[in-house]
């Protein structure tokens, strides 16, 4: 069975803010794109679960880990030899999570500096039902947009008239402030 794509903004709700009937199947199918744009934008996996990561050490007291907001932190382990099934995690006491951001952060101590030599086993990113309000409102944005050229028949391409003749051009274009708050998504938010 295939996964189903989480998406940020439920399509019903997209459908009734859009005022859209909501078993028009080209609403669901623009609404996985602009999640995709969001996710592209952002550079990263967005949505909650559970991650393990292997990262050099920096020899500082913490650590900025890829996707945020960090919900928790499972175990952290540290070895040279990469041998992460025999060597203890971290006392959990050791550790505290900034707060509103990707990091993690010794009370004391600093993790040492090496090559691969620590693993990261934590859940991070947002629940479907916790998604800042912008990025909701540029995923519906996106998903209007998406619609008017859907229905426009202008999907992907527009012709622009210039003196020399007509050129087609690739159009996607996303509403400017979608972007923008996509964008956002690229840094931890306090």
């Amino acid at each position: 069975m295939p996964e189903t794509r989480k998406l940020v903004v439920s399509t019903a709700r997209v459908a009734d803010i859009l005022n859209l009937d909501v078993t028009d199947s080209r609403i669901e199918f623009a609404n996985k794109v602009a999640t995709s744009y969001c996710e592209h934008i952002a550079g990263r996996e967005i949505f909650l679960q559970e991650r393990t990561i292997v990262v050099d050490g920096n020899g500082r007291p913490w650590m900025y880990l890829p996707v945020c907001p960090l919900a928790s932190v499972s175990s952290i382990k540290v070895s040279q030899a990469r041998d992460w099934n025999n060597v203890p995690a971290l006392d959990s006491d050791s550790y505290f999570l900034q707060f509103g951001s990707a990091g993690v952060e010794l009370y004391s101590g600093i993790f040492p500096r090496g090559r691969s030599n620590i693993q990261i086993i934590y859940t991070a990113g947002y629940d479907t039902d916790g998604f800042p309000e912008d990025i909701e409102k540029g995923i519906i944005e996106c998903v209007s947009s998406y619609m008017r050229k859907i229905n426009d028949k202008a999907w992907g391409i527009k012709t622009i008239n210039q003196s020399d003749g007509t050129n087609l051009v690739y159009d996607f274009d996303e509403p400017i402030s979608a972007k923008y708050a996509f964008e956002g998504l690229k840094q931890p938010r306090f």
